[in-house]
Order: structure tokens, then C-alpha cells, then sequence
């Protein structure tokens, strides 16, 4: 709150209780030519930060796809922020094209769509829209750009199973199984 005092012909006058500031508990820090400093004007203020943001970079192109990516981390950096990335595995898709008014398939195509994730944190709230719009200014052809919070279900498609390590997995069950069947007289 930040009030003038009152100044009468002999007193200066609390704002909060009209008391005489003798008799008051307020506290006046500063008191020069009538006016009321709060405290803390020397200290900055305090920016809310974000804790952390994924910024999810999607494309077919890979080479394009790189290089913004680099770009993107080069320039946290520069603006001073925390970045850790990582590359998340091509989803591969089948596109089939059709003669007109027709079943018949005039071409094939096998896509690949390539994403890079960058986490960034401990992000000043007032950082970030200039983050964003240098991202926009400088974004290539191609590129589909998310920013949003992490998500551990995303998180699971990050890790490619290791088809070996499954099926030796389904051999061990396999046996342990069998072993318990041979215990009990079975086979």
C-alpha cells in the first residue's frame, strides 16, 4: 500500500489510523518532504519461472529437422537457458495415392516423421515470449514446433524394446515354467 502521510500544522498524521505517528505503531521508514517510501524499492522484483517445458521439433526432412534444432539450443543458450535434449524414434508411415475414381494405386509412399525434444528450465516468465517468438521468426519449412509440459506417457515412447531381450524374457517364463510342471511330476 503505498499512501502519502497527512501532514497537519505541527503533526504528520498515520494514513491507517489518523493517529498521531507518536502514538502509532506504524512504521515509516523513509520521511522526507511529506512522502512515505515503502520498504524493498531497492530489490528487484521477484519473476515467476517455469519448472520445465518440452519443446517437442517435428519433421519429415531430418537434415532440416537438425539443423533447427541446433539453432533452437544455440539460441537458449544465448538467452541464458537450461537445456538438456534428446531424440525421440521416426514414426514410419505408409501413404497411398489413388488413380481418379479408382481403387487402383497410382503411387506409394513410405514416410518417416523424425521429432527432437529439448527440455528447458527455470525459465523467467518474461524470457519465454521472446523465446518463442525468436523460434517463430526463424522456424523452417516443414517443422511443426510444441511447447508444453512433460508428460510421462510421451515419455514411454522414447524407449525402443529390445525384441532379443523380450525373447529371451518369454524363453525364461517358458522354461520356469516347465521346471515347475516337471516338480509336480507332470511331464
Amino acid at each position: 500500500v503505498f499512501s502519502i502521510l497527512q501532514k497537519t500544522s505541527r503533526h504528520t498524521v498515520c494514513p491507517k489510523c489518523s493517529k498521531f505517528l507518536q502514538r502509532c505503531n506504524y512504521r515509516v521508514t523513509s520521511l522526507s518532504s511529506g512522502k512515505w517510501e515503502p520498504d524493498g524499492l531497492n530489490q528487484p522484483p521477484e519473476i515467476p519461472e517455469y519448472d520445465e517445458l518440452n519443446i517437442q521439433i517435428k519433421g519429415y526432412d531430418f537434415p532440416v529437422l537438425e539443423s533447427y534444432t541446433t539453432y533452437v539450443k544455440k539460441l537458449a543458450n544465448t538467452l541464458g537457458i537450461e537445456t538438456n535434449s534428446y531424440p525421440v524414434p521416426g514414426k514410419a508411415s505408409k501413404v497411398e495415392l489413388f488413380y481418379p475414381e479408382s481403387e487402383k494405386v497410382e503411387h506409394t509412399y513410405n514416410l518417416t516423421k523424425y521429432e527432437r525434444v529439448i527440455q528447458i528450465e527455470n525459465v523467467p516468465s518474461t524470457l519465454l515470449p521472446i523465446f518463442i517468438d525468436a523460434m517463430k521468426l526463424n522456424a523452417a519449412p516443414g517443422i511443426e514446433v510444441t511447447i508444453k509440459k512433460p508428460d510421462l506417457v510421451e515419455e514411454d515412447d522414447l524407449y525402443i524394446p529390445d525384441e532379443e531381450m523380450l525373447a529371451m524374457r518369454a524363453r525364461v517364463v517358458e522354461l520356469e515354467e516347465r521346471r515347475q510342471d516337471l516338480k509336480k511330476g507332470k511331464i
